[in-house]
């Protein structure tokens, strides 16, 4: 039976109206009841404005768009037509929507908030599956039941219901070990319903086991998330009744492939608690992630939703199995105690990447600096890849508090938002640098997503009276599964609203409970495959001008209607276009600086204003002679905090130009002493440009004194240059 389904939703938080209505399947009230300025009244759904306050009602009321489902035998699909391409997004289907929903299920569906957790498996049978586990939170009343759903193609119309998991609020962490699929748990956090606390299960497809001790015997609320490192299964266990003492628990057992009476439940030892590695309270763990051999955990230094004040950050451990060894890497929210914990984490190109959660305050929630991302290459030193919310700019994106999920796909590093004014959003990067990412969705995910209002009267500006928030505000789940991407969103339900009673209860409002869950759900979103890029990009260094030319771009299906070409004078500051819609595979820049580096990349257009991704950009010096050796700045003093002389984050920078081959640059003091030298693995090649960035640091990884210093370089037709360097501390 195919059907038409419509609802309105009108919501308010802070002391005031909620309206509510149309909820499908349900039946439509004629009156409801509702609040406003501690009086209580009647009115009648269809009325436009509240008598007396039209300030507050006029434009409040959104109208859903009308979307269809499928009930086959249990089983629904959202059947939405292919969304409209924007410039930078891409042709994303809707595969799931409203939280699974169905005719039977649907008061349960509706409250599937979070599509909390997505894996792929194949049974002992060899048959493959994408898995979802949901976060169904209910009310404090009423509590909801976590469900588990299954495909074996990811296609509209294909999905089941598997398992509800009772007393369990959400399936957050899933992982493959020994042929089973392990899920792990958020328990209601009301002692009363549920008080043992979070659970393990693995199941083989058919059957279900439970793997733990609930709470892991220590009243654990909640795992976040399940991984296998060196061939052992691992688990955290957080969100404890009082808000510190995470651990990390290894599974001791023998399990027998593809056997769940192999499971012993006690089998759970804590290898990482506090008073044993925890330095600082850790409430929480983040993630947990294998780099270079390596286990690396990042955790929460407070509660899942992060207070208004807090002395701490989160941290950063890294666990050497091997030697079986704990220590932490970095410490108070990399150096920002704002940052309150570690949510998303990924490996591409030889870095490791971290996700981290920004402060929110209701009051800066539209000017407070967004969450920020990180990345390392030695699990030591970390740089910054954003810090202001946007990894596409530097404009701040203040509305993306978390960077909630990353993944790798298509040769790109993915990086998904919370964002309840916008909506999630969506970035890629080819190459994982500062700036470099581009918006690869709509806001949300879709247009008019914005449906959820709040109003306040008692919070001041710059945050307005009333606004509505994004539906679908989180991009919470990635995985890959028949080479396809698929996205779990995150949605306003009432997860969400428990963090407004918290943060609206800090502003003098008063809290209403109304569960949004109701009326939304969750959605599944799939993508084939990620914009190709132009290549072949090469730049020709003439006097005050440079000659662009690269290879035609010619993608199945792609309506060219241009070339455009980008330009910016520093690695990390944003790109400045400076041609459009070029009908040709070449460009001339002209009236630029001799000696003054620039930085090229250039896109594709198509007729609907897509644009493919940023090329590999080529750097370019104009006005020098064909073959050059630069080392800048020189002097370096990075204390005097001038750009021009030099950041620690950049340190020294040797550059042969045009030169061929291998290059190799030594360091010495005044007395012959060896400082640093170049490893062939150190160089980076910017398109004719060969980098080593030297950290001004001996050896031994300490910074060196101030003083004066020499070089060798030898570049690999084995001509040399020498020269001295001057640093100043």
């Amino acid at each position: 039976m195919l059907r038409k389904v419509g609802m309105m939703v009108c919501v308010s938080l802070v002391g005031w109206a909620i309206i509510s209505g149309r909820a499908p399947g349900k039946g439509v009230a004629d009156r409801v009841q509702h609040q406003f300025g501690g009086t209580s009244n009647e009115m009648c759904l269809e009325c436009p404005a509240l008598p007396g306050e039209p300030f507050f009602w006029e434009g409040m009321w959104r109208e859903l768009p009308d979307f269809e489902y499928l009930e086959t035998e249990g089983k629904s699909s959202a059947k939405i037509p292919p969304l409209p391409l924007q410039a930078g997004s891409c042709n994303w289907e809707r595969v799931v929507g409203e939280g699974f929903l169905t005719e039977d299920l649907l008061r349960g569906s509706l409250r599937n908030d979070y599509a909390w957790g997505m894996s792929t498996y194949t049974d002992p049978q060899g048959n493959e599956w994408l898995y979802v586990g949901t976060l169904n939170y209910g009310t404090f009343q009423d509590p909801g039941q976590a469900q588990v759903w299954r495909s074996s193609t990811g296609d509209a119309g294909s999905w089941e219901m598997v398992r509800v998991l009772e007393g369990c609020s959400g399936v957050r962490g899933m992982a493959t070990y020994a042929g089973l699929l392990w899920l792990g748990t958020l328990n209601a956090i009301i002692p009363e319903v549920d008080p043992d606390g979070c659970e393990i299960w693995a199941t083989d497809g058919t059957e279900w086991v439970l793997a733990n001790e609930p709470g892991f015997g220590v009243s654990a609320m909640s795992t976040r998330g399940i991984t296998v490192y060196r061939g052992g299964l691992y688990a955290d266990a957080g969100q404890k009744a009082d808000y510190t003492s995470a651990e990390v628990f290894k599974y001791t057992g023998l399990v027998m492939e593809g056997d769940l009476d192999s499971i012993n439940p006690a089998f759970w030892q804590s290898v990482a608690s506090e008073g044993s590695v925890w330095i600082d309270p850790v409430n929480s763990i983040g993630v947990m992630e294998e780099f270079r051999g390596d286990l690396y955990v990042g955790t929460w230094s407070r509660g899942v939703v992060p207070s208004i004040s807090s002395e701490l950050g989160c941290d950063v451990y890294r666990y050497r199995g091997e030697e079986d060894v704990w220590e932490r890497v970095t410490a108070n929210g990399f150096g920002d105690p704002a940052n309150a914990g570690v949510l998303s984490s990924a490996v591409f190109q030889d870095h490791l990447y971290l996700g981290v959660s920004g402060m929110f305050n209701l009051e800066t929630a539209l000017t407070a600096d967004g969450a920020d991302i990180w990345r390392t290459s030695n699990g030591d030193d970390w740089e910054a890849v954003t810090t202001n919310g946007n990894p596409g700019g530097s404009e701040p994106r203040n509305g993306n508090r978390y960077m909630w999920q990353m993944t790798v796909f298509d040769d790109y590093l993915l990086v998904g938002t919370y964002n309840f004014f916008r909506g999630c959003v969506i970035y890629g990067s080819k190459t994982g640098d500062p700036y470099s990412f581009l918006q690869v969705n709509i806001d949300g995910m879709e247009p008019g997503r914005n449906k959820v209002p709040v109003f306040s009267p008692q919070v001041q500006p710059p945050l307005p009276q009333y606004f509505y928030l994004n539906e679908q505000y989180g991009a919470r789940t990635f995985t890959t599964f028949e080479d396809q991407l698929y996205l779990g969103t995150a949605t306003w339900a009432y997860h969400a609203d428990l963090i407004w009673r918290w943060l609206l209860q800090e502003n003098g409002g008063e809290i209403l409970d109304f569960p949004h869950s109701f009326y939304v759900g969750c959605e599944i979103w799939r993508l084939d495959h990620l914009p190709p890029v132009v290549t072949g990009l090469r730049a020709d260094p003439e006097d005050e001008r440079v000659e662009l030319h690269w290879c035609p771009y010619r993608e199945p299906g792609f309506d060219l209607a241009g070339y455009n070409v980008y330009r910016r004078e520093k690695p990390g500051s944003p790109y400045e276009r400076v041609a459009s819609l070029l009908d040709t595979n070449g460009y001339t820049d002209l009236s630029l600086t001799n000696f003054l580096s620039y930085y090229y990349a250039v896109t594709a257009e198509n007729t609907d204003g897509i644009e493919t991704y940023y090329s590999e950009a080529v750097a370019v010096v104009p006005g020098i002679p064909q073959e050059t050796f630069w080392v800048y700045p020189n002097p370096f003093q990075p204390n005097d905090y001038d750009v021009n002389t030099g950041t620690w984050e950049e340190g020294i920078t040797f550059e042969f130009i045009n030169y061929p081959g291998t290059h190799q640059v030594k360091v010495y003091t005044l007395a012959g002493e060896l400082v640093a030298e170049t490893q062939d693995a150190d160089w980076m090649d910017e398109g004719g440009r060969l980098i080593w960035q030297w950290d001004a640091r001996n050896e031994n990884g300490d910074r060196v004194a101030s003083g004066l210093y020499l070089y060798l370089a030898t570049c690999g037709a084995g001509e040399q240059r020498s020269g001295k360097i001057v640093i100043i501390r």
